[in-house]
């Protein structure tokens, strides 16, 4: 029986598929250039706000699991 995987690695994982949504879309930015009005800076910048959001959300999480009283066993 495979083991429980833990509330932090939860939100690592979350974080972590997170970020690989946020450079798809960067690709996705970046291929449509030609298309679209945005600029390469506009895509570039998307995409280092959402990874500061990422990160903010992250550690909020985290230090909500460390503040948390820990149950009894």
């Amino acid at each position: 029986m495979p083991e429980p995987i833990s509330e932090t690695d939860s939100i690592e994982e979350a974080y972590q598929d997170h970020i690989k949504d946020l450079y798809r879309v960067l690709v996705t930015g970046l291929a449509s250039l030609s298309v679209g009005h945005d600029t390469e800076q506009q895509c570039v910048g998307r995409f280092a706000a959402g990874v500061q959001l990422s990160k903010k959300a992250r550690d909020l999480a985290l230090g909500v699991l460390a503040a948390a009283p820990k149950p009894r066993a």
